[in-house]
């Protein structure tokens, strides 16, 4: 059975939309997490840096007020370690309870205050792209 012309155009037409819809899908949701890191302090944060499986993530001085963001990319199963100078010089570890895996997408947002963690927001989702 022979498909009519006006049909024909039809189906062209929705596999094309089809096509062009999945990389406009991946434009706008893009891969990784985006973490936001915002010093409630007063005073600025030193040597901040990021831990995803497989990778560093270094954001430098943060100074108080003032927010900075890096979009982290794990390549397997991981949660997310900020790490920065404490008041004293040493090295400052907060593990931030989060479930993360390649292709995972969304964001996080920290909120320190003098060295602690006083509050973590997330919006982590799969990604079907």
């Amino acid at each position: 059975m022979h498909m009519k012309p006006r049909h024909k155009r039809i189906c062209f037409v929705a596999v094309v939309l089809l096509i062009a819809t999945i990389p406009t899908l991946y434009l706008t949701f893009p891969r990784g997490i985006y973490i936001l890191i915002h010093n409630a302090g007063p005073e600025s944060l030193q040597r901040v840096s990021l831990y995803v499986s497989g990778a560093k993530y270094e954001i430098g001085e943060i100074e108080n007020l003032e927010t900075r963001s890096c979009r982290v990319y794990p390549s397997g199963e991981s949660d997310v370690e900020i790490r920065f100078l404490a008041k004293d010089g040493s090295e400052s570890k907060h593990r931030i309870d989060v479930y993360l895996e390649p292709g995972y997408r969304g964001s996080i947002e920290i909120e320190i205050r003098d060295g602690q963690i006083v509050k973590t927001t997330n919006t982590i989702s799969v990604s079907l792209l």
